[in-house]
């Protein structure tokens, strides 16, 4: 059977176990802070199972922050490239890394190094951490130098296919069938994790160089749009929740929108008033009322959305609907011009610019 090392902070006094833990990951990566962030009190389990050249440590813990910083790089860097596996179970996790903010999903790899600055922590505070944790030396990968792997640093790898799913399979079955290796086993499993961690970085490193960047930010902005469209009805939805889905930071995602016609927060409230629009123009009050409307399109506040339905449209929702129904009466049939102050044409949207009033998802 592999070695293995223990730590349970069951086995610690309350008031000793953050230190214990600290103390542990510091042994197991490289020096840094450890501060629980959830709701609970810290609670751990790891096996450290080394093999020879590498170390692959299963955890399951409550959500903390970890941090390294540059004094603590200047006092101890063992030059390891780390790798983390997210369970299923695994909340999101937020990093901050090699000039990247990116948040990581269930299922997905991230890849640090332990020469940069590192900071780790759960999306939510009280969701559970459970994963794989992976520690390689950075001279045992045959890449050039740190400067090889910044493309990958602290950005989402996905675990779900190539090389990043054959490099989750060998760390499943080995964080839950230890027992499954004899002792003697350690260094070619050693060996294998770093040809599969090795195949990894050369496979997105190579996709990386083959892809122009005009390309990358066509595809992903794409990508931002379509999720804006299916999600409107989130009134929680706005550059920050976009930013995190995609695992970019703000700034990157305001970068990406450069140069077009609206910026994220514009496109998100031109999208929810043309949708509500939509549904006013098509909707007798007995079908809809605005206030469902306005919900349905994402406004959590009807005041709100009448205020900027009419700054876009030049007149109340109410009155939208009313000059529709009237226009589709057949003829015949009432007047289609009231003497309310409806408007006898039907407006479209105009282009909706960062100046305009905002609506509440995007505050």
């Amino acid at each position: 059977m592999l070695d293995q090392v223990v730590f349970r902070t069951d086995d610690y006094p309350v008031e000793d176990r953050v230190e214990a833990w600290r103390d542990c990951m510091s042994r197991t990566m490289a020096p840094m802070q450890v501060t629980p962030t959830g709701p609970r009190e810290l609670r751990v389990l790891q096996r450290v199972v080394p093999l020879g050249g590498a170390t692959v440590w299963p955890a399951d813990t409550t959500s903390c922050t970890y941090s390294r910083s540059h004094k603590q790089i200047r006092q101890a860097d063992p030059e390891l490239v780390h790798l983390t596996l997210m369970a299923p179970s695994c909340g999101p996790l937020v990093t901050r890394h090699a000039g990247v903010d990116a948040t990581h999903e269930p299922g997905d790899l991230y890849m640090l190094d332990s020469s940069l600055p590192i900071v780790v922590t759960s999306r939510h505070p009280g969701d559970g951490v459970v994963g794989v944790g992976v520690e390689v030396p950075r001279a045992a990968l045959p890449s050039p130098g740190r400067s090889g792997l910044a493309p990958l640093l602290g950005r989402p790898l996905s675990g779900r296919s190539g090389f990043g799913a054959l490099l989750a399979h060998f760390l499943t079955t080995l964080a839950v069938e230890p027992s499954a290796y004899r002792h003697s086993d350690a260094p070619r499993l050693a060996t294998l994790l770093t040809d599969l961690v090795s195949g990894l970085v050369a496979n997105e490193l190579d996709a990386h160089a083959h892809t122009s960047p005009e390309t990358r930010d066509r595809n992903l902005r794409l990508q931002v749009q379509a999720y804006i469209q299916r999600n409107l009805h989130d009134p929680r939805l706005g550059p920050a929740t976009v930013a995190a889905h995609h695992h970019l930071s703000l700034r990157q995602l305001h970068r990406l929108f450069e140069g077009e016609e609206l910026t994220v927060s514009g496109h998100i409230r031109h999208s929810r008033l043309e949708r509500a629009r939509r549904a006013l123009a098509n909707a007798t009050p007995e079908a809809a009322t605005v206030g469902a409307v306005a919900a349905r399109s994402g406004f959590s506040s009807g005041a709100h959305f009448s205020r900027a339905f009419r700054h876009a449209f030049g007149s109340s929702p109410s009155e939208y609907r009313r000059a529709a129904q009237e226009r589709s009466t057949p003829p015949g049939g009432p007047s289609a011009h009231g003497g309310d102050g409806a408007p006898d044409r039907l407006p479209a949207a105009g282009p909706i610019g960062p100046s305009d009033p905002p609506v509440a998802a995007s505050r």
